[in-house]
């Protein structure tokens, strides 16, 4: 069931699906799931330092035309 929430290809889900082994295939799972918080934790740092450099341009623009 989780595996139909994560972006993953069609051949990724097909080879998780694919191991037999309920712990195989927790441990593959728990893999990918961190990798996935892996990827949303740099998206959200990314995010962070963006708005800090918007803000400080902003900033220095609106002090500028001052």
């Amino acid at each position: 069931m989780i595996s139909t929430s994560l972006s993953l290809t069609y051949e990724a889900k097909l080879r998780l699906l694919l191991i037999l082994d309920p712990k195989a295939r927790l441990g593959q799972l728990n893999t990918i799931l961190a990798q996935e918080v892996d990827v949303l934790e740099l998206e959200t740092k990314s995010i962070r330092v963006s708005k800090t450099k918007w803000i400080k341009v902003s900033v220095s623009f609106i002090c500028a035309s001052k």
